[in-house]
């Protein structure tokens, strides 16, 4: 079967953070030029930007939290254009849970200690906590951290902000804690806004965390294009997972258009060796073969967040992940 390749451009859209990096490894690599793909990478602030650019057609493909796709799939968010396809993930690890140095400083490192700290105090002030998406797994593992320790809505906040405002507004005291991703965990500590407390994969091991997510415009229209990406993504996700590669890749991530962080943070961030409380268990964001296939069976973790908010639409993870398309990807001529 022979397909044409279009001349215009591919608009994918990412949020700077350690996972984009199979997208960005890609580009930098030269493997979408080989495969004679044009692609335009374009870093966004926050989740819900990236989200309403591809569902209006201003992206066709994006980085996506698993829990946003879900959404989307299960027609929570009416949109003019919401056919889309996953194809696989882009990661597994790298989250972590970080305490501001106001409670680092006073020996409390556990949800339990903060709590019973603050509910002896004379104030009635909530703590607050950041998290970049309320369906993004940060959220969901800061809500059961919390849970887990008899917390309950009237003791606690959890407001949404983009990834790259968590430090300084951990710093500022604006926040009590935070749950994001790498490299911005490491960021806190390196600079000393706080300290990781808990570690994502010991709070919830596996768990998904960021999918491919491609247009069903640029499936249908443009497929052997679509193909191709996948295929390049794939490649360029099992380069950035070797270690001897850190260093090439945490120089290519630094820019102004992709992370805007010094190398040696990212390369810090890439090794998931910092310092916290966690026993000195690395928290490693993993792009390996088993960590970005399309396999269904971790999304089990998901399905039970949804069910604890009481949200309908967990019906539909079934239907999430395109094992096809990725499958499809790798065996036509």
């Amino acid at each position: 079967m022979t397909f044409s390749i279009s001349s215009s451009p591919i608009r994918i859209g990412f949020v700077p953070l350690l996972d984009a990096a199979p997208l960005i490894a890609a580009q930098e690599l030269g493997l979408f030029r080989k495969a004679g793909l044009d692609i335009r990478l374009r870093s966004e602030p926050g989740w819900a930007t990236v989200y309403d650019k591809f569902v209006f057609g201003e992206f066709d493909a994006i980085q996506s939290l698993a829990g946003q796709a879900l959404e989307l799939r299960a027609g929570r968010f009416t949109a003019p254009s919401t056919g889309f396809a996953v194809p696989l993930f882009l990661n597994r690890g790298g989250s972590c849970i970080v305490l501001s140095r106001n409670w680092i400083d006073k020996g409390i490192t556990t949800a339990n200690q903060m709590l019973m700290t603050n509910r002896s105090s004379d104030t009635d002030r909530k703590l607050t906590f950041g998290a970049v998406h309320r369906l993004s797994s940060h959220g969901f593992l800061l809500q059961n951290w919390l849970r887990d320790a008899g917390a309950t809505e009237d003791e606690i906040q959890i407001i949404n902000l983009p990834p790259s405002l968590m430090a300084r507004n951990i710093l500022s005291g604006h926040l009590d804690g935070i749950c994001v991703g790498e490299p911005w965990c490491t960021h806190c500590t390196i600079d000393n806004h706080g300290t990781v407390v808990a570690i994502g994969d010991e709070l919830a091991p596996n768990h998904p965390d960021k999918v491919f997510v491609v247009s069903s415009n640029l499936r249908q229209q443009r497929h052997a294009e679509t193909l191709l990406l996948i295929q390049c993504i794939f490649h360029a996700a099992a380069w950035c997972d070797e270690t001897v590669n850190h260093p090439n890749l945490a120089s290519m991530l630094e820019h102004d258009h992709y992370l805007s962080l010094k190398a040696d943070v990212i390369k810090r961030a890439l090794s998931g060796e910092y310092h916290s409380i966690s026993n000195g268990k690395v928290n490693r964001v993993r792009f390996n073969r088993a960590a970005v296939l399309p396999s269904g069976t971790c999304l089990t973790w998901l399905a039970e967040q949804w069910h604890k908010n009481q949200w309908k639409g967990a019906d539909h993870l079934p239907q999430l992940l395109d094992s096809k398309l990725f499958t499809e990807a790798f065996t036509s001529p």
